[in-house]
């Protein structure tokens, strides 16, 4: 049996196969982004992170919590934590939403000369360095949120990058000694697919979890959602949607279009030519939200839609929920967190 943790931006999956892949049980729950007032910044919590796959296992495990073979964690990202010497977390995590690290994110440019977006991993950790120094200083180890279960669940320290072309989105030693950050904070890279440790005592204790299962790096979630896809040849795409939505194509050739995000795939030797669209699963929760539709599931909500005639009235209103595009030509009024104009249909309200 396979055990498998997706940590989403408004939900957390686990679920359960067995070595056909074929899909033995799963959960899910429902977790939200920390209050913010300030809207360039966006947090989430690494307890709902942990408390929320402790009820997984507890539902899904119930009748099964020997048969385990190993546990593969994806999760959502660029998103950031700052680790202590004891493991625990010392600030909320820093989303992939948040826009706060603009100016760390022009001076890394500047050293590197490539493109970086402040969504990204080293402009978070260069920003807790010249802002938050109180945290830098006690900070063991920087995670993202799927390697920090993993360390969670093994005391193994890694940082999962994809492959060798992706280095670039992430930090070199030379970069991080320019910027002045200690290398030890970073821990070493490893690919999806390898082995990250055993569960520990430790880790049995925290998750429920029996002591010496593998524990198998995932990544990122877009990158297993492209493997997931099987969006793996050239000319095949993927439509990947969650809190954000990407359209995602598999090519033979690099794209030069700076409306697109065009970088090497995860198979060696291909593209992954995207286009993104940061939020359009948190619009939607707004647009439920707004027209008192909050608690009606998805399958309904889409339903209702598609009554509406195709003439039916639009106005328009800002969404709250609308973070900057990631994609080189990035529009200002977007990067600073502004909102955007997204439709309200009439004829549901």
């Amino acid at each position: 049996m396979i055990l498998v943790y997706d940590i989403g931006t408004s939900l957390i999956k686990g679920a359960l196969f067995d070595r056909d892949a074929a899909l033995i049980n799963h959960f899910e729950v429902q977790v939200a982004l920390l209050e913010n007032e300030d809207p360039l910044l966006h947090e989430e919590d690494p307890e709902a992170w942990i408390n929320s796959i402790k009820q997984i296992n507890k539902r899904i495990l119930s009748s099964l919590p020997d048969n385990i073979d190993a546990v593969v964690i994806s999760g959502n990202g660029p998103t950031l934590l700052p680790a202590g010497v004891d493991g625990k977390f010392l600030t909320p995590a820093i989303s992939w939403m948040d826009s706060r690290c603009s100016a760390e994110s022009d001076i890394i440019k500047e050293i590197t000369g490539s493109y970086i977006d402040s969504t990204f991993y080293l402009p978070k950790a260069y920003w807790l360095f010249k802002h938050r120094p109180d945290v830098y200083e006690k900070t063991k180890y920087f995670f993202s949120c799927p390697e920090y279960i993993n360390f969670l669940l093994t005391g193994n320290a890694a940082t999962i990058l994809p492959g060798k072309h992706f280095l670039k989105y992430f930090w070199t030693d030379d970069i991080l000694n320019r910027l002045g950050l200690d290398p030890g904070r970073f821990p070493g890279f490893i690919k999806p697919g390898s082995m990250v440790g055993r569960v520990t005592g430790k880790g049995m204790s925290l998750f429920g979890l029996k002591a010496g299962i593998p524990v198998i790096a995932g990544g990122p979630d877009f990158v297993m959602s492209i493997l997931g896809t099987g969006t793996v040849s050239p000319g095949r795409a993927c439509d990947r949607a969650g809190t954000s939505e990407g359209i995602n194509l598999c090519s033979d050739r690099m794209i030069a279009d700076n409306r697109l995000l065009s970088f090497g795939h995860i198979i060696d030797g291909y593209y992954n030519i995207s286009g993104i669209i940061s939020t359009t699963g948190k619009a939607l929760e707004w647009f439920k939200k707004i027209t008192g539709r909050e608690k009606l599931d998805y399958n309904r909500f889409f339903a209702d839609i598609s009554k509406i005639p195709a003439a039916a009235k639009l106005s328009y209103s800002p969404s709250p929920y609308r973070a900057r595009q990631r994609s080189p030509s990035n529009s200002e009024s977007v990067d600073r967190g502004t909102s955007i104009l997204f439709p309200v249909i009439l004829a549901l309200i």
